[in-house]
């Protein structure tokens, strides 16, 4: 069977009303028999097997009564909540559609019960992977042959590394804030989450840009810039979270991974640092 995964994203920030799919705007990632349609937010899973499905919202207010919920929902009839019981922050999902028949469908849909309003704070306003699980057919049981070498098997590894880590000042300095080591083979796809909260110490009318960048030993994967400014003083917290999906090139006994921030531009910011905590994890996929 063939590798199948997807990772989409919603950059806009029109609200989405209640019952509605969530329109993910940008296509990150897609490999094998999986399709999306931007217009609708409908993906189709075009070969039966067992798929995992993560997502996140970033939510700034609604009205609901419920929370802040947002579901999975497939033509197959399964419904997979997150939920949140306030209505400012991220709602964190994750789930898996066994796809009987091919072709299934599934969305994510605001099943709170009012209109959500996106983030405004954040590039980016939602995240959803799906990466199949591939279970090897079963046939009729042929002869026993010779016994040949053992290969890579699936693993999770993580790190949660206590903060704060000081990012700021100075400006334009790369910090590490979160390593992980991993073996890998070559073709093997990693599922790669971080989440962390920046803290940054403001007098009034100010404001900052800096990136979030993921490393694959030296080889810089993917770059976020956040960009926010705001009137108030204090101290304002920004919490953040991606997920990437990673190729392995090649074959090593180890490859590590590196979460680090740089701070490019800052005014009326005082200093800037992690918060109490950084997650950083990884699932590989046998390939």
């Amino acid at each position: 069977m063939s590798n199948i995964a997807l990772q989409i994203e919603r950059k806009g920030t029109s609200p989405v009303t209640s019952g509605s799919n969530v329109i993910f705007d940008s296509v990150v990632y897609s490999a094998g028999n999986i399709s999306y349609n931007a217009g609708t937010g409908v993906i189709t899973f075009n070969e039966a097997g067992r798929y995992v499905i993560n997502w996140w919202v970033a939510a700034q207010t609604s009205q609901s009564t419920n929370g802040t919920v947002f579901s999975i929902s497939s033509s197959q009839g399964d419904l997979l909540e997150s939920n949140s019981p306030l209505k400012t922050g991220e709602v964190v999902g994750i789930g898996i559609i066994e796809a009987t028949i091919a072709p299934v469908t599934v969305s994510l849909v605001n099943t709170s019960t009012n209109t959500v309003f996106y983030s405004s704070v954040v590039p980016v306003a939602a995240t959803l992977v799906v990466v199949r699980d591939d279970v090897p057919e079963t046939g009729p049981k042929g002869p026993t042959g010779a016994t040949g070498p053992t290969g890579a098997a699936g693993t999770f590894v993580f790190t949660n590394v206590a903060g704060p880590i000081s990012i700021f000042p100075p400006l334009v300095t790369e910090v590490m804030v979160a390593s992980v080591n991993q073996s890998v083979v070559a073709g093997q796809e990693l599922k790669i989450d971080y989440a962390l909260t920046i803290d940054a110490v403001v007098t009034s009318n100010w404001s900052t840009t800096f990136e979030l960048r993921l490393y694959r030993d030296v080889t810089l994967l993917e770059t976020r810039t956040y960009n926010t400014s705001q009137a108030t003083s204090g101290t304002q917290s920004i919490p953040l979270s991606n997920t990437y999906v990673d190729t392995a090139p090649a074959t090593t006994a180890s490859t590590t991974y590196q979460l680090r921030v740089i701070a490019t531009a800052a005014t009326n910011v005082s200093s800037m640092s992690t918060g109490a905590s950084i997650g950083l994890n990884i699932i590989t996929f046998t390939p």
